[in-house]
């Protein structure tokens, strides 16, 4: 990998062509997303589960132009952000980490943007960020070629429509990939400080520790003798992220372990990853019988996409990246739904696993799979949103 100091003539105009690129992709994203906030009220839709807070059906109107993916979680973070965690109303939201919260409720300051229009901002300027530090990354790790196809696949990916819905996906993500650019250009510190921001953005941040340790193992005859430590401190220092949020529970609720055992209010039980793995294989296979089967079938399908992009990049791109994907992966695995969907949830996780595209992004080098990807990717995704925006269960 190029260092980002190196060559900050060359880096600046990589910068530039990332930020355009990235708003090409996008605008059209969020241009299409929003047309199809135009159907709602044109399907069928389920009632809207029972949260703390009211949430009325699926309404046809103008006004889905930009709220039309306000479903599901994303009542979770709005009621966090405007009336905090309560451990008695609210138990189970101690499983959604603060960090986007706490964004959305400093935004919410500014008179006139509420808290659902400051997390819809939040998260649509997360992911454009993501776009363009995806594309300035993957060009210093493989090519500014394979760049370009990264951030369409990502962008085209089926549910990728979490990316521009008030969830923590978009905020994560980039937070994630700035950790990794900053530790691969070894400035561990500020690799170390980003990577404890993502981590108090979403639990399955702690995975970065592992993924910089073995970065830090592998650059350790390269360091100066005096600051080896650092490194070290860097990769631990993710940990600061979740270590805050169980204290701040462990003060104000006298209960540290509230965020974990809030998994067992979702209805998540400890599992063997690939016993898991094996069930919603076998559920995508019943679910080929089942009129309403597409969502064991899309659970499993997308999760194996991105096990298989994840083995395409073996021996292509850095351990510490592999060490990232694979974690992240497993760490879901080994905490199934036990409501008959034991990957419930797997097409929403693995969107935040970037190295997953990079292998994608070696399959469309052949111009045939490019074109085939984006002709049925592109239209599972306007599926995927609509059946979204009508309250069924894909989250």
């Amino acid at each position: 990998m190029v260092l980002l100091t190196e060559r900050p003539g060359a880096e600046r105009g990589l910068v530039r062509r990332a930020g355009w690129y990235a708003a090409l992709v996008f605008v059209a994203l969020r241009a299409g997303l929003s047309l199809l906030g135009l159907t709602v009220g044109h399907f069928t839709q389920n009632a809207p589960p029972v949260v703390p807070i009211p949430s009325p059906a699926a309404s046809a109107g103008l006004h889905n132009l930009w709220d039309g993916l306000n479903r599901f979680d994303a009542r979770w973070f709005t009621f966090i952000a405007q009336h905090g965690y309560d451990p008695g109303r609210a138990a189970g939201s101690a499983a959604f980490f603060p960090l986007y919260p706490l964004l959305i409720r400093a935004l919410d300051a500014i008179p006139g943007i509420g808290a659902l229009g400051a997390a819809v901002i939040v998260s649509n300027v997360s992911f454009y960020g993501a776009l363009v530090a995806l594309y300035v990354l993957t060009t210093h790790e493989i090519g500014e070629a394979d760049a370009r196809r990264t951030v369409v696949v990502l962008a085209t990916f089926p549910t990728a429509f979490f990316f521009l819905a008030p969830f923590s996906e978009s905020l994560f993500l980039v937070l994630t990939l700035l950790a990794f650019a900053s530790v691969r250009a070894e400035r561990w510190i500020r690799g170390g400080a980003l990577g404890a921001a993502a981590a108090a953005t979403r639990q399955i941040g702690i995975v970065l520790v592992p993924a910089f340790m073995v970065e830090a193992w592998q650059r350790r005859d390269r360091t100066e003798p005096g600051r080896r430590w650092l490194p070290w401190v860097g990769s631990l220092a993710v940990v600061l992220g979740p270590a805050l949020y169980l204290a701040w529970w462990g003060v104000h609720a006298h209960d540290l372990t509230a965020p974990m055992q809030a998994e067992h209010l979702w209805n998540r039980q400890l599992a063997f990853p690939l016993t898991t793995l094996g069930r919603g294989f076998a559920q995508a296979l019943l679910g080929l019988r089942k009129p309403d089967g597409g969502y064991w079938i899309s659970e499993f399908g997308l999760t194996a996409v991105v096990i298989a992009g994840t083995v395409t990049v073996l021996r292509k791109v850095a351990p510490s990246y592999l060490v990232y994907a694979a974690c992240s992966i497993l760490v879901p695995l080994t905490y199934p739904s036990l409501l008959g969907r034991d990957l419930f949830s797997m097409s929403r996780f693995v969107i935040v696993i970037f190295p997953a595209f990079w292998g994608i992004a070696f399959w469309c080098r052949n111009r045939i799979v490019y074109v085939t990807w984006l002709l049925v990717s592109i239209p599972l995704l306007a599926w995927h949103t609509i059946l979204f925006m009508h309250w069924r269960y894909i989250y």
